[in-house]
Protein backbone atom coordinates (compact mmCIF):
# COMPACT_ATOMS: atom_id res chain seq x y z
CA UNK A 1 0.00 0.00 0.00
CA UNK A 2 1.52 3.52 -1.21
CA UNK A 3 1.16 5.86 2.12
CA UNK A 4 -0.51 8.97 1.32
CA UNK A 5 1.48 12.21 1.91
CA UNK A 6 -0.05 15.09 3.19
CA UNK A 7 1.13 18.70 2.93
CA UNK A 8 1.01 20.60 6.69
CA UNK A 9 1.63 24.56 6.71
CA UNK A 10 2.62 26.14 9.33
CA UNK A 11 2.16 29.78 9.55
CA UNK A 12 5.32 31.70 11.46
CA UNK A 13 3.61 33.74 13.66
CA UNK A 14 7.13 35.37 14.27
CA UNK A 15 7.22 37.05 10.81
CA UNK A 16 3.79 37.84 9.81
CA UNK A 17 3.89 40.02 12.61
CA UNK A 18 6.72 41.68 12.17
CA UNK A 19 5.28 41.63 8.93
CA UNK A 20 1.83 43.46 9.72
CA UNK A 21 3.67 45.75 12.16
CA UNK A 22 5.06 47.44 9.43
CA UNK A 23 2.10 47.66 7.08
CA UNK A 24 0.56 49.36 9.30
CA UNK A 25 3.79 51.95 9.88
CA UNK A 26 3.66 52.43 6.19
CA UNK A 27 -0.59 53.16 5.70
CA UNK A 28 -0.71 54.96 8.98
CA UNK A 29 -1.07 59.22 7.98
CA UNK A 30 0.56 60.08 11.13
CA UNK A 31 4.05 58.20 10.68
CA UNK A 32 6.99 59.53 7.82
CA UNK A 33 8.39 57.05 5.58
CA UNK A 34 11.67 58.30 4.47
CA UNK A 35 13.51 56.14 1.78
CA UNK A 36 17.33 55.89 2.24
CA UNK A 37 20.13 54.15 0.47
CA UNK A 38 20.47 50.41 0.25
CA UNK A 39 16.85 49.98 -0.34
CA UNK A 40 16.51 50.95 3.34
CA UNK A 41 13.10 53.16 4.85
CA UNK A 42 13.14 54.90 8.12
CA UNK A 43 9.75 55.17 10.02
CA UNK A 44 9.41 58.47 12.45
CA UNK A 45 5.92 59.71 14.02
CA UNK A 46 5.09 62.98 12.20
CA UNK A 47 5.71 66.45 14.36
CA UNK A 48 1.80 66.62 14.51
CA UNK A 49 2.04 63.43 16.81
CA UNK A 50 4.41 64.98 19.28
CA UNK A 51 2.69 68.81 19.50
CA UNK A 52 -0.88 67.12 19.17
CA UNK A 53 -0.67 64.67 21.74
CA UNK A 54 -1.54 61.65 19.06
CA UNK A 55 0.63 58.60 20.29
CA UNK A 56 -0.60 55.59 19.93
CA UNK A 57 0.41 51.50 20.75
CA UNK A 58 1.94 52.16 16.94
CA UNK A 59 3.44 55.46 16.31
CA UNK A 60 5.88 55.38 19.28
CA UNK A 61 7.19 52.32 17.84
CA UNK A 62 8.61 54.83 14.71
CA UNK A 63 11.72 56.41 16.64
CA UNK A 64 15.04 55.61 15.01
CA UNK A 65 13.60 52.37 13.02
CA UNK A 66 15.15 51.48 10.47
CA UNK A 67 14.29 48.48 7.82
CA UNK A 68 15.06 46.71 4.45
CA UNK A 69 13.48 45.90 1.63
CA UNK A 70 12.08 42.72 3.03
CA UNK A 71 10.65 43.65 5.89
CA UNK A 72 13.58 42.93 8.50
CA UNK A 73 14.94 45.62 11.12
CA UNK A 74 17.75 46.84 9.86
CA UNK A 75 18.73 49.19 13.17
CA UNK A 76 16.15 50.66 15.80
CA UNK A 77 16.19 52.54 19.04
CA UNK A 78 13.72 52.91 21.88
CA UNK A 79 10.05 53.19 21.34
CA UNK A 80 9.15 56.62 22.32
CA UNK A 81 9.02 57.12 25.95
CA UNK A 82 7.88 60.37 28.01
CA UNK A 83 8.49 62.72 30.92
CA UNK A 84 7.12 62.74 34.11
CA UNK A 85 6.38 66.68 35.85
CA UNK A 86 6.72 66.57 39.76
CA UNK A 87 3.91 69.54 39.70
CA UNK A 88 0.26 68.72 38.13
CA UNK A 89 0.83 70.94 34.94
CA UNK A 90 0.32 67.99 32.75
CA UNK A 91 -2.45 66.26 34.72
CA UNK A 92 -4.14 64.44 31.52
CA UNK A 93 -4.37 60.09 32.17
CA UNK A 94 -2.29 58.64 29.22
CA UNK A 95 0.63 56.24 28.52
CA UNK A 96 1.15 58.37 25.07
CA UNK A 97 1.82 61.53 26.67
CA UNK A 98 4.02 64.12 29.14
CA UNK A 99 2.51 63.35 32.14
CA UNK A 100 2.06 64.18 35.61
CA UNK A 101 3.82 61.57 38.40
CA UNK A 102 0.63 61.22 40.30
CA UNK A 103 -0.58 59.39 37.03
CA UNK A 104 2.43 56.83 36.42
CA UNK A 105 1.81 55.48 40.08
CA UNK A 106 -0.06 52.51 39.18
CA UNK A 107 1.67 52.12 36.13
CA UNK A 108 5.20 51.56 37.50
CA UNK A 109 6.54 48.17 38.87
CA UNK A 110 9.02 48.81 41.87
CA UNK A 111 11.74 48.41 41.62
CA UNK A 112 13.10 50.80 39.71
CA UNK A 113 16.74 51.50 38.22
CA UNK A 114 17.67 55.52 38.00
CA UNK A 115 19.86 55.93 34.99
CA UNK A 116 21.79 59.46 34.71
CA UNK A 117 20.17 60.91 31.86
CA UNK A 118 22.92 62.25 29.19
CA UNK A 119 22.61 65.69 26.70
CA UNK A 120 22.89 65.01 23.64
CA UNK A 121 21.76 63.33 20.50
CA UNK A 122 20.65 59.85 19.08
CA UNK A 123 23.09 57.51 17.68
CA UNK A 124 22.84 54.14 16.43
CA UNK A 125 25.33 52.07 15.46
CA UNK A 126 24.28 48.20 13.68
CA UNK A 127 25.88 46.35 10.35
CA UNK A 128 24.10 47.12 6.69
CA UNK A 129 23.13 43.53 5.14
CA UNK A 130 22.72 44.86 1.59
CA UNK A 131 26.42 47.30 1.47
CA UNK A 132 28.00 45.09 3.98
CA UNK A 133 29.19 47.88 5.96
CA UNK A 134 28.60 50.04 8.95
CA UNK A 135 25.13 51.09 9.53
CA UNK A 136 25.47 54.55 11.09
CA UNK A 137 22.46 56.59 11.54
CA UNK A 138 21.03 59.69 13.86
CA UNK A 139 17.35 60.60 14.05
CA UNK A 140 15.53 59.24 10.87
CA UNK A 141 18.07 59.17 8.56
CA UNK A 142 21.83 57.76 7.66
CA UNK A 143 23.09 60.99 5.83
CA UNK A 144 23.16 64.50 6.66
CA UNK A 145 25.33 66.08 8.86
CA UNK A 146 24.52 64.42 12.71
CA UNK A 147 25.19 61.11 10.92
CA UNK A 148 28.04 62.00 9.74
CA UNK A 149 29.06 63.63 12.90
CA UNK A 150 28.30 60.67 14.52
CA UNK A 151 30.60 58.44 12.09
CA UNK A 152 33.26 60.47 12.82
CA UNK A 153 33.30 60.53 16.29
CA UNK A 154 32.64 56.59 16.49
CA UNK A 155 35.84 56.45 13.96
CA UNK A 156 37.73 58.80 16.31
CA UNK A 157 36.87 56.46 19.51
CA UNK A 158 38.27 53.72 17.85
CA UNK A 159 34.86 51.55 17.96
CA UNK A 160 34.35 50.78 14.03
CA UNK A 161 36.27 47.74 14.83
CA UNK A 162 36.09 43.74 14.10
CA UNK A 163 34.94 42.81 17.54
CA UNK A 164 31.70 45.07 18.11
CA UNK A 165 31.11 44.38 13.99
CA UNK A 166 31.64 40.80 14.31
CA UNK A 167 29.17 41.13 17.90
CA UNK A 168 26.68 42.89 16.15
CA UNK A 169 26.32 40.72 13.22
CA UNK A 170 26.45 37.51 15.11
CA UNK A 171 23.71 38.72 17.69
CA UNK A 172 21.79 40.60 15.21
CA UNK A 173 21.51 43.87 17.61
CA UNK A 174 21.94 48.14 17.45
CA UNK A 175 23.98 49.33 19.65
CA UNK A 176 22.61 52.85 21.04
CA UNK A 177 24.82 55.77 21.99
CA UNK A 178 24.35 59.20 23.40
CA UNK A 179 26.15 61.38 21.21
CA UNK A 180 27.64 64.28 23.01
CA UNK A 181 29.60 66.29 20.48
CA UNK A 182 30.76 69.87 22.14
CA UNK A 183 32.03 71.20 18.64
CA UNK A 184 29.65 70.62 16.26
CA UNK A 185 26.62 70.48 18.83
CA UNK A 186 26.54 71.87 21.91
CA UNK A 187 23.06 71.62 23.72
CA UNK A 188 22.76 73.10 27.29
CA UNK A 189 24.48 70.83 29.66
CA UNK A 190 28.29 71.70 29.44
CA UNK A 191 30.94 68.52 29.03
CA UNK A 192 34.71 68.61 29.01
CA UNK A 193 34.77 66.45 26.02
CA UNK A 194 32.80 64.54 23.22
CA UNK A 195 32.18 61.40 23.63
CA UNK A 196 29.96 57.78 22.19
CA UNK A 197 27.66 57.06 25.80
CA UNK A 198 26.52 53.39 24.87
CA UNK A 199 23.23 53.51 26.58
CA UNK A 200 22.03 49.76 25.60
CA UNK A 201 22.13 47.00 23.33
CA UNK A 202 18.63 45.97 21.69
CA UNK A 203 17.85 42.90 19.11
CA UNK A 204 16.45 43.91 15.72
CA UNK A 205 12.89 43.37 16.51
CA UNK A 206 10.00 44.52 18.29
CA UNK A 207 10.07 42.70 21.49
CA UNK A 208 12.02 45.38 23.16
CA UNK A 209 14.58 42.66 23.89
CA UNK A 210 17.47 44.94 25.50
CA UNK A 211 20.66 43.25 27.21
CA UNK A 212 20.77 43.42 31.09
CA UNK A 213 22.65 46.72 32.36
CA UNK A 214 25.31 43.74 33.85
CA UNK A 215 25.87 42.32 30.62
CA UNK A 216 25.92 46.09 29.22
CA UNK A 217 28.65 47.31 31.29
CA UNK A 218 30.70 44.07 30.70
CA UNK A 219 30.92 44.46 27.45
CA UNK A 220 31.57 48.53 27.32
CA UNK A 221 34.78 47.18 29.85
CA UNK A 222 35.76 44.86 27.22
CA UNK A 223 35.66 47.46 24.41
CA UNK A 224 36.73 50.43 26.30
CA UNK A 225 33.59 52.20 25.32
CA UNK A 226 31.83 54.58 28.45
CA UNK A 227 28.16 52.87 29.86
CA UNK A 228 25.59 54.61 30.53
CA UNK A 229 25.53 55.00 34.47
CA UNK A 230 23.21 53.50 36.79
CA UNK A 231 22.69 56.33 39.82
CA UNK A 232 20.46 54.51 41.98
CA UNK A 233 18.48 51.43 42.90
CA UNK A 234 14.51 52.57 44.16
CA UNK A 235 12.30 50.35 45.98
CA UNK A 236 9.06 52.64 46.22
CA UNK A 237 6.77 55.57 44.78
CA UNK A 238 7.22 57.85 47.69
CA UNK A 239 10.98 57.22 47.74
CA UNK A 240 11.00 57.96 43.88
CA UNK A 241 9.21 61.24 44.83
CA UNK A 242 11.81 62.09 47.82
CA UNK A 243 14.57 61.56 45.42
CA UNK A 244 13.14 63.80 42.37
CA UNK A 245 12.28 65.91 44.69
CA UNK A 246 15.97 67.09 45.24
CA UNK A 247 15.88 68.31 41.68
CA UNK A 248 13.25 70.46 41.61
CA UNK A 249 15.12 73.82 42.48
CA UNK A 250 18.21 75.49 40.67
CA UNK A 251 20.82 74.31 43.48
CA UNK A 252 20.15 70.55 42.51
CA UNK A 253 22.89 68.34 44.00
CA UNK A 254 24.36 67.93 40.39
CA UNK A 255 23.17 69.88 37.24
CA UNK A 256 22.68 67.75 34.98
CA UNK A 257 19.70 66.58 32.16
CA UNK A 258 17.98 64.46 34.37
CA UNK A 259 17.39 60.78 34.49
CA UNK A 260 15.82 57.82 32.58
CA UNK A 261 14.07 55.49 34.86
CA UNK A 262 13.41 51.86 34.25
CA UNK A 263 11.19 49.37 35.72
CA UNK A 264 11.57 45.50 36.12
CA UNK A 265 9.15 45.04 33.06
CA UNK A 266 10.95 47.66 30.63
CA UNK A 267 8.48 50.44 31.30
CA UNK A 268 10.46 53.86 30.61
CA UNK A 269 9.92 57.28 31.95
CA UNK A 270 12.52 60.26 31.77
CA UNK A 271 12.56 63.28 34.31
CA UNK A 272 14.06 66.31 33.41
CA UNK A 273 15.42 68.60 36.11
CA UNK A 274 14.40 72.04 37.09
CA UNK A 275 18.11 73.63 36.06
CA UNK A 276 17.78 71.80 32.74
CA UNK A 277 14.15 73.40 32.80
CA UNK A 278 15.44 76.52 33.39
CA UNK A 279 18.08 76.53 30.83
CA UNK A 280 16.28 75.03 28.36
CA UNK A 281 13.80 78.19 28.64
CA UNK A 282 16.46 80.53 28.11
CA UNK A 283 17.87 79.48 25.39
CA UNK A 284 14.64 79.37 23.63
CA UNK A 285 14.47 83.28 24.71
CA UNK A 286 18.60 83.81 23.86
CA UNK A 287 17.70 82.77 20.30
CA UNK A 288 14.57 84.78 19.79
CA UNK A 289 16.43 87.74 21.09
CA UNK A 290 19.58 87.39 19.31
CA UNK A 291 17.16 87.02 15.81
CA UNK A 292 15.82 90.31 16.82
CA UNK A 293 12.06 89.12 17.33
CA UNK A 294 9.93 90.31 19.51
CA UNK A 295 9.55 88.75 23.22
CA UNK A 296 6.55 89.26 24.84
CA UNK A 297 5.94 88.37 28.59
CA UNK A 298 3.50 85.68 27.93
CA UNK A 299 6.24 83.87 25.59
CA UNK A 300 8.23 82.74 29.48
CA UNK A 301 8.14 82.36 32.92
CA UNK A 302 9.01 84.85 36.12
CA UNK A 303 11.65 82.42 36.36
CA UNK A 304 13.76 83.49 33.48
CA UNK A 305 12.79 87.28 33.25
CA UNK A 306 16.00 88.25 35.38
CA UNK A 307 18.05 86.88 32.32
CA UNK A 308 15.83 88.14 29.77
CA UNK A 309 16.12 91.61 32.03
CA UNK A 310 20.12 90.99 31.84
CA UNK A 311 20.08 90.62 27.98
CA UNK A 312 18.06 93.69 27.44
CA UNK A 313 21.07 95.59 29.79
CA UNK A 314 24.14 93.91 27.21
CA UNK A 315 21.41 94.30 24.09
CA UNK A 316 24.87 96.20 22.29
CA UNK A 317 27.55 93.90 23.53
CA UNK A 318 25.69 90.95 22.04
CA UNK A 319 23.96 92.13 19.27
CA UNK A 320 26.36 90.74 16.65
CA UNK A 321 26.50 87.02 18.69
CA UNK A 322 24.41 85.28 16.21
CA UNK A 323 26.19 81.89 17.37
CA UNK A 324 26.99 81.96 20.51
CA UNK A 325 25.45 78.99 22.85
CA UNK A 326 23.37 79.55 26.19
CA UNK A 327 26.20 77.46 27.58
CA UNK A 328 28.71 80.78 26.86
CA UNK A 329 26.06 82.97 26.96
CA UNK A 330 25.32 81.50 30.81
CA UNK A 331 28.95 81.63 31.79
CA UNK A 332 28.45 85.16 31.12
CA UNK A 333 25.46 85.65 33.34
CA UNK A 334 26.61 84.06 35.71
CA UNK A 335 29.72 86.60 36.36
Amino acid sequence: MTAKIEEFYIKNKVFAQKDDTIKELESSPLINVKELPDGIRSFNFKREVFYGNKFDSLNIKARGLFVYYDNTIAARSYDKFFNVYMDNSKPEDSDYQDTYIENVKNKINFPVQVYLKYNGYLGLLSWNKVSNDWLIASKSTTEKEFAGWFRELLSKKGILNDTIKQYIIDNNVTLIFEVIDIDNDPHIIEYEESNCILLDIIKNDFKNDFLSYSELISLSEKWGLKCKELITTINSYDELIDFLQKYESYDCPEHIEGFVITDKNGYMIKYKTYYYRYWKECRKILQLFLSGKLITQNKMSKDVQPFYNWLLEHKEQYKDSQSISIIEMRKEYEK
